[in-house]
């Protein structure tokens, strides 16, 4: 329980900057400039988000140990919620997949070591996404479940490092040993899935997990653009291992990124079919690429209608 009391005592006793008092001049507001709008609705925000972010990766926050029974799991996790209520937040965000693991019944990953205390990939028993989402939302506060999708493990020796045979039994990595990264090398290696690998299901399993938790709504665009970022940063670490260089040297970095500006999309139609775009050499913000509306289902990202940011009209799919 030192841990929980250490998580909670930190939260409890944080205060935001005081503001009363402050003698700082305040600019006068200049009436000829209109109030900034997007369409219809005012630029200023019209509600706030105010969260706490729940880790329960090597029992960081939650639960405080591995192993414990159902109804300290549930007293402890009721605790943090008693918390976020008490400090006016209207949303927790906790993690769910931690390390190719899973806090809820998958069918992509064992159950996870830090709930369970096992490696073995058995369920506890009990649902413990259902009673997170629903005494959540008994104390009006949303739900967001936190994934880290790359992870495959932890460093031992609290996790399995980069031991195939330390995984959970069921842990996909284990059948599918070519989607597996192992990163780095000595004592603090650990497994991560390979994004860059073109029949890497990752974005498939995403996709399906999505709508088992949310029925038919579907991530939106800006999920795929992450996505593609990570991609990109995998591709120019690969460059630079495969160099013999400093993937902790930026110039390096950078460097091997201009080898080659144009990148791989994940707007290619599945997870086995790659699309690409192109970079600009300076900002490296995207200067050629498909983009438009695309609909998500069953791991396919499949284009409805679309432009080219290098010039070609608007073209309905």
């Amino acid at each position: 329980m030192a841990v929980l009391g250490l998580g909670l005592l930190r939260a409890a006793v944080y205060q935001p900057p005081a503001v009363a008092g402050d003698e700082s001049p305040v600019p006068a507001a200049n009436p000829a400039s209109p109030a900034g709008r997007c369409g219809d609705v005012p630029a200023t925000a019209t509600r706030q988000l105010r969260g706490m972010w729940l880790t329960t990766v090597m029992n960081i926050d939650f639960p405080s140990k591995p192993g414990l029974s159902e109804a300290q799991v549930k007293a402890e996790y009721e605790k943090w919620l008693d918390l976020a209520v008490a400090q006016h937040h209207n949303a927790i965000f906790v993690h769910v997949r931690p390390s190719g693991d899973a806090f809820w019944q998958s069918d992509y990953a064992p159950w996870s070591e830090w709930l369970t205390g096992k490696r073995d990939g058995q369920s506890p028993g009990w649902d413990p996404m259902a009673f997170m989402v629903s005494e959540a939302h008994a104390r009006n506060l949303e739900f967001h479940a936190w994934f880290n999708p790359y992870r495959g493990s932890q460093p031992a020796p609290d996790g399995p490092g980069a031991d195939f045979t330390k995984l959970a039994p069921n842990h996909p990595l284990l059948a599918h040993r070519d989607w597996a990264i192992a990163y780095p090398t000595g004592k603090t290696a650990r497994l991560y899935f390979d994004p860059g690998n073109p029949v890497s299901p990752l974005a498939k399993l995403f996709v399906r997990e999505f709508q088992a938790a949310n029925g038919d709504a579907l991530p939106d665009f800006y999920a795929a653009n992450f996505y593609e970022n990570v991609l990109v940063m995998w591709e120019v670490i690969r460059r630079v291992l495969a160099s013999g260089g400093d993937i902790n040297d930026g110039a390096q970095l950078d460097a091997a990124l201009q080898e080659n500006l144009t990148v791989v999309s994940v707007y290619g139609g599945d997870e086995s079919t790659v699309g690409t775009y192109t970079l600009d050499p300076t900002t490296h913000s995207v200067i050629e690429r498909p983009m438009g509306v695309f609909q998500y289902k069953d791991g396919a990202v499949t284009p409805l209608a679309y432009y080219n940011i290098g010039g070609a009209d608007f073209q309905m799919a």
